[in-house]
């Protein structure tokens, strides 16, 4: 484990499930247009925290087969309360998983913690996940450069970057990006691996 994955396992990860309570029902116009346009009929979601995004994509079509993957125990049990399949594995390995394989594969505010030397690794396992489709959403990097941010005070917790390069960078294709509506000032980003 790395420093911010021992962060967001431990005690400040709990607190932040418990401060940071999802309205995921606004989520569900963004995922009717992803799944629209993807058509995907599994999905992995990579970070998944207690499950709202399993719960937005549920709201759209109950027939499309979810898992989730988070390093944090006690959102895993919130979501596996609720009925959702989730996994407690690291971003790094998914694309190595039993899980791996999906449509489309789905982070949201989890690049963002991956520190520099984790990055290219991190997104080529998430890719190796999905036979089509990787959507990001997460904090754009204005500059074009990585850009560390001072999270709650704490340094080396956050990092925006250009996700559209860095995906292009390991073959996939930029098919849209825009605003992310339900998600808080991100940016997605839908790559296509053909």
């Amino acid at each position: 484990m790395n420093p911010q994955e021992n962060h967001w396992r431990g005690p400040e990860g709990n607190a932040y499930q418990d401060r940071n309570q999802v309205d995921w029902t606004l989520r569900v116009p963004f995922w009717r247009h992803i799944l629209d346009v993807t058509q995907a009929r599994t999905v992995l979601d990579v970070g998944c925290a207690c499950g709202w995004n399993q719960r937005a994509i549920q709201e759209v079509d109950k027939d499309i087969w979810t898992v989730g993957v988070d390093v944090n125990e006690y959102a895993l049990e919130k979501a596996r309360n609720d009925g959702f399949f989730v996994v407690n594995q690291k971003a790094m390995n998914v694309g190595d998983s039993r899980n791996s394989k999906v449509d489309l594969a789905v982070t949201s505010g989890v690049l963002i913690h991956v520190p520099e030397d984790e990055i290219a690794r991190t997104m080529w396992s998430i890719a190796q996940a999905a036979t089509r489709f990787v959507l990001a959403i997460e904090y754009a990097s204005e500059s074009g450069d990585t850009e560390s941010i001072v999270y709650r005070g704490e340094p080396e917790l956050l990092w925006r970057r250009d996700w559209r390069r860095l995906y292009e960078a390991l073959g996939l294709r930029l098919v849209e990006m825009g605003f992310a509506d339900g998600y808080d000032r991100c940016t997605y980003y839908l790559m296509s691996k053909s």
